[in-house]
């Protein structure tokens, strides 16, 4: 299990979560911070063909990815 938050100003503040996903981000954590974004779908099924996210979600999801980097860059050095 994997514990998870989410702090964005669309959510207006953060939002936790526990997840058993993991597998993505396993082998990432070892050399580097890493993290994932989940979506909500359609009857929460994922890898299958009937799989439908709505299209305002995938975007609330690149909004969540935007923030970060902004966040992540604002803590860069440059140099």
């Amino acid at each position: 299990m994997m514990g998870s938050h989410l702090d964005t100003p669309s959510t207006g503040g953060r939002y936790d979560r526990i997840s058993g996903v993991g597998h993505d981000v396993a082998h990432m954590i070892r050399i580097c911070p890493a993290a994932m974004i989940f979506i909500p779908r359609r009857d929460g099924l994922n890898y299958n063909q009937a799989e439908h996210a709505d299209p305002g979600d995938i975007v609330a999801g690149a909004n969540v990815l935007a923030y970060t980097i902004m966040a992540a860059d604002e803590h860069c050095d440059p140099a």
